[in-house]
């Protein structure tokens, strides 16, 4: 209660004391927003502490999300005071000037120490700082970073304030001992004794848009030491630990990207039953072992600096280890872990390292329809917003019939389509391929969030949702008899895809080919239907042909579409006569006759038609090759005669054949 009284004498405003909770060991005053905030912490922070004008400046701007919590710890006679900003930005001012926050800093030149006895006799050491350079106005985070319980004692409710100036929304807090959770109003409640937890525990709070960590310490209890995984494991599996070791050490967070000034403290070791004139030694990878030189030790102090810009990506923590040796460097204890944990920054696009990317859709296809899905890398820690990419349609080209054809889930990057069917017809679009720039951006897709941009092809497929037509209805065409090849070329016309199998056509005689003297193939470069002779035509049997053909498509039509009477057609096929020479029969004709007969002896007859029944032409006949000169041949009726002795021994008998040629003219 004296700190309540306490409390009373300072505050005079009721809009600044919004909530006061008393306790014997801890009393709590919760500062909301409200304009007395400002002005309060302006007077009390000034007249009481002495700042500089330009710290007191920051806090006038601050008042648009500012939650402050002034813990006083009562225990003993001993009052302890904290107060801690932290955000993206923070001042600390703390009795525990060794606790990390992975935020950057708003003081350009840090406070180095904070000691405070009793709020009477408050004072800030600033290293001898003559300027501060301040920058933001957004505070947020833990504001009670230090808590204090008696050894023994069950503290039933310590309360926390967290903020991230957003509605806390998905505010979450885990803590390093089982034995002890954080309520969802920020109370931090022990589930058991606590004898059994050590001297330190953690609290982590996290939202999507900030994080934090507060220590709570434990009056009279046991050091659990190691690391921040140490102490959740230790926790776990052992509910009395046993310490023998003096070394206490706490996770090291540090921001990756930091800049000049180096070397710069970030930590401290600390061992309270350190013999006098032994020294702290530090290695392990980034001290003694590659890269080599990060991290160094204050050999008397205990104090951890870093000596260069840390990168997250390169490597995202190191596994050090603190021990305590002599004069001569033998090692008295330790070594004990220390991990230092680097703290993400958006240092990094996201890139899409797939491409090209190219995704088909059927065109008609029902609104919503996934078409592929883009995925982005961010090489920042996945487990904070810095990777935790949205995707955006950028642009669209064309822009027609629609400029929102596609939608991209923000968080999936799935593409779909947004448009009803009917606009989604190949046939009727400017261009069948759409061309859109896809952008990641991480952060959730906040303002602030780095961007990343790729190309999305997106290419509307055909389907057979027209049939080919006919470009007429009659073909005429002409063919000498006699003739075989292509007599014709069909023409059609077909709207689909001219490179699917739903714009090729296939060709068919249905009728008027019973001697199958006509075929009919596809031009693959036109698709023509070329009509073809291949059997000779005969005048005299039939001077006229009538085809009946139908037009397909390779591939089916959709069920909705079907063939019409325009996918069928009709030729015409005139046969043209052809002066047909006549024709000997048989051909060849035998004759035997005996040699020396008398010259003047018929030895045949020969016969010839002509083809051209339809004419009536006259045949006449003639000797076209008699190698000895032994035969004539009657003109008129074909009759065959000697004019010399036939001899078998001539040189123009061979084998006893004699070969004669002869003639027969149509006139």
């Amino acid at each position: 209660m004296a700190s309540y009284r306490l409390l009373r004498r300072l505050v005079d405003s009721p809009e600044v004391a919004k909530e006061i909770s008393a306790h014997q060991d801890v009393a709590v005053l919760s500062l909301a927003e409200s304009t007395a905030l400002s002005h309060w912490l302006r007077t009390f922070l000034i007249n009481s502490f002495k700042l500089f004008p330009v710290l007191m400046q920051s806090f006038r701007s601050v008042f648009g999300c500012h939650v402050t919590v002034l813990t006083f710890l009562h225990s003993t006679g001993l009052s302890m005071y904290s107060v801690r900003l932290s955000a993206m930005y923070k001042i600390t001012l703390s009795s525990t000037p060794n606790l990390q926050s992975p935020w950057g800093r708003l003081v350009q030149h840090p406070i180095q120490k904070a000691a405070f006895h009793n709020l009477r006799t408050w004072k800030m050491n600033l290293a001898e700082k003559k300027k501060l350079e301040v920058s933001g106005s957004v505070f947020n985070g833990l504001q009670m970073s230090y808590f204090k319980c008696q050894h023994d004692k069950v503290c039933e409710e310590i309360s926390m304030t967290f903020s991230d100036c957003k509605g806390n929304k998905k505010l979450h807090y885990e803590v390093s001992s089982p034995h002890f959770k954080v309520t969802s109003d920020g109370t931090l409640v022990a589930l058991k004794n606590i004898t059994a937890v050590g001297r330190t525990l953690f609290v982590h709070a996290r939202t999507p848009h900030a994080e934090d960590m507060a220590e709570l310490v434990i009056v009279g209890g046991k050091d659990i030491q190691g690391s921040l995984q140490d102490i959740f494991k230790f926790a776990r599996t052992s509910p009395v630990p046993r310490q023998k070791r003096s070394i206490v050490v706490s996770p090291i967070l540090i921001p990756e990207n930091q800049r000049q000034p180096f070397p710069r403290d970030v930590g401290k070791v600390v061992d309270s039953d350190r013999p006098e004139g032994s020294k702290f030694r530090l290695t392990g990878k980034g001290v003694d072992q590659e890269p080599k030189g990060i991290f160094r030790i204050n050999e008397n102090t205990g104090s951890v600096s870093v000596t260069r810009t840390l990168d997250r990506e390169t490597i995202a923590t190191y596994q050090l280890f603190v021990e305590t040796t002599d004069v001569s460097g033998k090692t008295l204890e330790g070594p004990v872990p220390l991990e230092v944990i680097v703290i993400d920054q958006n240092d990094n696009r996201p890139i899409f390292r797939e491409g090209p990317y190219i995704g088909h859709v059927m065109e008609g296809s029902p609104t919503g329809t996934t078409v592929m899905r883009m995925t982005a890398f961010d090489a920042d820690d996945p487990a904070t917003d810095n990777a935790l990419l949205r995707y955006n349609i950028r642009q669209q080209t064309p822009d027609k019939p629609s400029p929102n054809m596609f939608y991209i889930d923000p968080e999936k990057g799935d593409i779909v389509t947004v448009v009803s069917p009917a606009l989604l017809d190949r046939e009727t679009l400017e261009n069948p391929k759409y061309e859109l720039i896809i952008e990641a951006q991480d952060m959730a897709g906040l303002d602030v969030g780095l961007t990343g941009t790729a190309t999305a092809t997106i290419v509307i497929d055909d389907k057979n949702d027209h049939s080919p037509k006919f470009t007429k209805k009659e073909f005429q065409a002409t063919v000498e008899e006699g003739a075989v090849g292509v007599i014709v070329n069909l023409t059609v016309e077909d709207k689909d895809d001219p490179t699917t199998g739903a714009w090729r056509a296939a060709y068919t005689i249905i009728n008027g080919n019973p001697g199958q003297s006509f075929e009919i193939h596809t031009n693959p470069q036109t698709n023509e239907g070329m009509l073809s002779v291949v059997k000779p035509l005969d005048y005299e049997i039939s001077a006229f042909h009538t085809l009946l053909i139908k037009v397909e498509n390779e591939d089916p039509l959709v069920p909705d579409v079907s063939y019409g009477p325009s996918s069928t057609a009709t030729v015409h096929i005139t046969v043209l006569d052809v002066n047909e020479g006549p024709v000997f029969y048989p051909d060849p004709m035998m004759v035997t006759k005996w040699e020396n007969i008398s010259v003047g002896s018929v030895l045949l007859t020969v016969n010839a038609t002509d083809p051209d029944s339809l004419q009536h032409q006259t045949i006449r006949y003639s000797v076209y090759k008699d190698p000895a000169g032994w035969l004539n041949i009657n003109p008129i009726n074909g009759t065959v005669d000697t004019t010399a002795v036939l001899d078998r021994e001539s040189p123009f008998v061979h084998n006893s054949v004699y070969t004669a040629l002869f003639l027969a003219i149509d006139s």
